[in-house]
């Protein structure tokens, strides 16, 4: 089972490459666009659980299936489960770099850390995927097997991707993607204790300002097929 993780900041082609990777290893891909669209299909609160069938054919439905699982904890605990709060699971996880580092206090920091730890180990042990983001690489470092890769670029080619992608002016895009970093980095220290640019955390760093998607791709897909479980 392969199990793959991939880290970058804004405009360094991250997702890009996840994606390449996770067409030629026939992977699932999970990053938070897919998180968020379907929590908000399934509108993810105890009361829903109940509408969904528990069908799981194809990736999507085995995450809805999960989620599910996920739910049913809740609803058995009653309306206002001590974890997840009257409100449920999706204002958890479904929040973003920015909106999970200003925490509400430090039992909603702990909550949402324990709602992302337990979202992304459940979709690890149960099929061969490609998880971009998420605090992926810190919450499965141990996890046997996985591979971890960190994608960078300068930043002066991220703010023009950028720019370019969301047509944006030069100067708006610096700010997007200064104030993309200080989330990031705040959300890494604040509720994980680490610095996401710690090469120790990754198995393979690769620079798009050098190299192809294709190129990192090339290599995230070669660590992941030597990737041995790390002893300990």
């Amino acid at each position: 089972m392969a199990v793959v993780t991939v880290h970058g900041t804004l405009g360094s082609g991250a997702r890009d490459v996840a994606r390449i990777v996770a067409e030629r290893l026939r992977l699932d891909y999970v990053d938070h666009e897919l998180i968020v669209s379907l929590s908000q299909r399934m509108g993810l609160s105890v009361e829903a659980v109940e509408e969904h069938d528990e069908r799981a054919a194809g990736f999507a439905e085995r995450l809805a299936a999960y989620f599910r699982a996920f739910l049913e904890r809740s609803a058995a605990a009653g309306p206002t489960d001590p974890f997840l709060g009257p409100s449920g699971l999706e204002p958890l996880i479904t929040r973003t770099y920015a909106e999970a580092a200003q925490p509400e206090d430090e039992f909603d920091q702990r909550a949402y850390v324990r709602a992302i730890t337990d979202l992304i180990v459940g979709l690890a042990g149960g099929s061969n995927i490609i998880i971009v983001g998420r605090a992926s690489q810190i919450v499965l470092r141990d996890f046997p097997g996985a591979a971890h890769a960190l994608i960078v670029a300068p930043r002066s080619l991220r703010v023009e991707r950028v720019a370019a992608a969301e047509g944006l002016a030069p100067d708006a895009a610096e700010k997007r993607v200064r104030q993309a970093e200080q989330d990031r980095d705040l959300f890494y220290r604040r509720l994980f204790k680490v610095n996401a640019a710690d090469p120790c955390l990754y198995d393979v760093i690769c620079n798009t300002g050098r190299l192809s998607y294709e190129a990192a791709a090339e290599a995230t897909i070669a660590a992941a097929s030597s990737h041995q479980p790390r002893p300990g």
